[in-house]
């Protein structure tokens, strides 16, 4: 044990074994294959007792066959799905869904996602507390579960094929829509993100929007334009009609105003260009005011055309002038003024 790369490790596979004596050869298996990694260490260590590979005898550890004719894990992939699989099928279904939920989540939504009956439920997730994978925080029902570690939970996420990961979103986005509903606001960056995995467009392009002006009005620009980028994206993947197309142009008009309020004016351009055509055709004129702000802003100060920008600065003035739009009036004479 002395060859341990540090006395952390040391100490964990002792406590973990509950014994100092470890054979020579045992020793160097932990110490070869966890490379002093502690989670990795611990992991190991477990799937070792749980393969039945090694055997306590008056107060020792050792291996119980020829290492050639064991199959030991390799990678710490290989330990967390060796642990898995050892589960009951109830318990592995359970802890695939609770991999699709955060690393953290309450009894109340695994509850409605994995729609078995309570007693069932609670077995299950007793069995996944006995095995470590999960622990649990505060009292029943209030109960909070939690994986182990964040890589124990990408793993298993990972061993589902694509469509059960996306019939496990959908069922998941439904839930906390159905469950948080007196308290969306809480939970709209979740939604967008269940629902763009569920492949739900429509829904993820909803929720991606209102989780960027819940950014914007707690002064997190940086977090809207992810939310901006999000929603253009799910509303491009969305079947070509008026709707969408009208959605679209809020989009992009809106994330081009997110970069224009961080002064990245070549940005704000790159992301009205494609839609500056389609404003017009839909007479989104309160649109249009603002683009023309943004188009304005980046050839008075990122080219310096001080003429053209000046050219856009009056027309988006005109134009929000005469559809009494004083957000996109106000900017406009602001920066006007800025470029004069």
């Amino acid at each position: 044990l002395n060859r341990f790369s540090n006395p952390e490790n040391l100490a964990m596979a002792t406590y973990l074994l509950g014994t100092e004596e470890i054979d020579r050869q045992l020793e160097d298996l932990i110490l070869g294959k966890t490379e002093g990694i502690p989670f990795f260490l611990e992991e190991f260590i477990k799937s070792l007792k749980d393969l039945r590979i090694i055997e306590k005898k008056k107060n020792a550890y050792y291996l119980t066959r020829n290492l050639q004719e064991a199959t030991i894990p390799s990678t710490i992939q290989d330990v967390i799905m060796a642990r898995v699989d050892k589960l009951p099928e109830a318990a592995k279904e359970l802890v695939q869904t609770g991999s699709a939920l955060e690393r953290e989540f309450s009894y109340d939504l695994i509850s409605r996602v994995a729609d078995l009956p309570e007693k069932e439920l609670r077995s299950n997730l007793s069995i996944l507390k006995t095995s470590e994978i999960l622990f649990e925080r505060g009292i029943y029902p209030k109960t909070v579960y939690i994986f182990n570690h964040a890589l124990c939970r990408e793993v298993i996420y990972d061993s589902m094929i694509k469509t059960k990961r996306t019939n496990l979103h959908q069922r998941i986005a439904d839930a906390i829509e159905d469950l948080y509903k007196p308290n969306l606001y809480e939970h709209y960056e979740l939604l967008s993100e269940h629902y763009n995995e569920a492949e739900d467009y429509h829904k993820a392009a909803q929720y991606s929007a209102l989780a960027a002006k819940k950014a914007i009005k707690k002064v997190s620009v940086n977090d809207a334009i992810v939310f901006g980028c999000k929603t253009i994206d799910c509303l491009e993947k969305l079947p070509l009609s008026e709707e969408t197309e009208k959605n679209i142009v809020s989009a992009r008009t809106n994330l081009g105003l997110y970069y224009s309020q961080l002064n990245q004016f070549v940005k704000a351009k790159e992301v009205i260009d494609p839609a500056v055509d389609l404003a017009i055709k839909h007479d989104m004129m309160k649109n249009v005011a603002r683009m023309y702000n943004i188009l304005a802003s980046y050839y008075a100060f990122s080219e310096g055309d001080r003429i053209k920008g000046s050219e856009y600065f009056k027309q988006a003035i005109e134009i929000s002038e005469k559809i009494y739009d004083f957000f996109a009036f106000s900017q406009a004479n602001f920066w006007y003024g800025c470029a004069l």
